[in-house]
């Protein structure tokens, strides 16, 4: 293991280490979503986890927006899975089942650790492993990880998924975003994003 890869694994393990599991495990392919469910602007984001791109606005523009709009209850930010390899496809898979168990705030939490320290475990030797290491510090299972990287009707569904969308709406690189209506490809930087959301 790096020592890059031990720093974020001390990270991860602190910030999760109060997440309360959720009462009862939802549908992994339902829908992850952040903010009021009443917001009149919805943003759809279809994210791969080892697109550096889609890292970059996860680390430079998402926080911004999520303090500005998203927790002033003016959006609604919805999550879309498109893995454009087999380690982000397993990632999507994983991160699924973090979220039927624990719910979108535990997730986007998660994907945001990812997104920050994704040359560290997508250089790893073993990629896999090292998105099941840090499963395990957001608190799953070795047993749900095992079951959930096995699953693969639930990696179909996924790919399933991104098929819908990208011939639903011409969808051909990631970060894409969806607002309303209207598909914007490419990681705009914050400002270009904000004006966007005021003229919605």
């Amino acid at each position: 293991m790096t020592r890059r890869f031990a720093l974020y694994a001390l990270l991860i393990a602190a910030l999760f280490a109060f997440a309360a599991p959720s009462a009862r495990a939802g549908d992994p392919m339902g829908e992850i979503a952040i903010g009021d469910a009443k917001a009149k602007i919805t943003i759809t984001e279809f994210f791969s986890l080892t697109c550096s791109h889609c890292a970059e606005f996860h680390i430079e523009t998402l926080p911004k927006i999520k303090k500005d709009w998203v927790e002033t209850g003016k959006v609604r930010f919805v999550f879309k899975d498109f893995p454009l390899d087999q380690v982000a496809l397993r990632g999507a898979a994983l991160g699924r089942c973090l979220a039927a168990d624990k719910g979108a705030e535990t997730y986007a939490r998660f994907i945001e650790l990812l997104m920050k320290s994704q040359s560290s475990w997508s250089q790893n030797r073993d990629p896999m492993a090292a998105l099941e290491a840090s499963a395990r510090l957001a608190g799953m299972s070795k047993e749900r990880i095992a079951a959930c990287a096995q699953d693969k009707k639930l990696e179909e569904a996924i790919l399933e998924e991104q098929f819908r969308a990208q011939k639903a709406h011409g969808i051909r690189s990631t970060p894409s975003f969806l607002v309303g209506g209207k598909l914007y490809p490419g990681a705009m930087p914050y400002d270009q994003f904000s004006a966007l959301l005021k003229e919605q």
